[in-house]
């Protein structure tokens, strides 16, 4: 694969994990305020078979342990959660305008 084909990172990946892992406790401490039995988002099966794909992917494909650009999904946060600064859109925005 090329650059930007197809797959995610092994960090985006693992940051995806947690966040589906966060959801389903906060899903499921809801849940006990209504009295309701928790929920399974990912299954202990399921969790046990991603750790073994992420160990395989750190051992025999060293591409997928960065982005292309080198920058931790960290720094993306913001992105990846939908808060992005008025400025960077305003400059997209006039971009976007210059290109037409």
């Amino acid at each position: 694969m090329n650059d930007g084909q197809g797959t995610f990172t092994l960090e985006a990946r693992k940051w995806l994990f947690e966040r589906l892992v966060d959801t389903q406790n906060l899903v499921n401490r809801l849940r006990a305020y209504d009295g309701l039995a928790p929920i399974e988002l990912i299954s202990a099966e399921e969790v046990h078979a991603i750790m073994a794909l992420w160990a395989e992917d750190e051992r025999d494909y060293p591409h997928l342990l960065t982005n292309a650009a080198g920058v931790p999904i960290s720094k993306l946060t913001d992105l990846v959660e939908g808060i992005i600064a008025d400025e960077l859109v305003e400059e997209y925005i006039a971009k976007r305008k210059a290109a037409k």
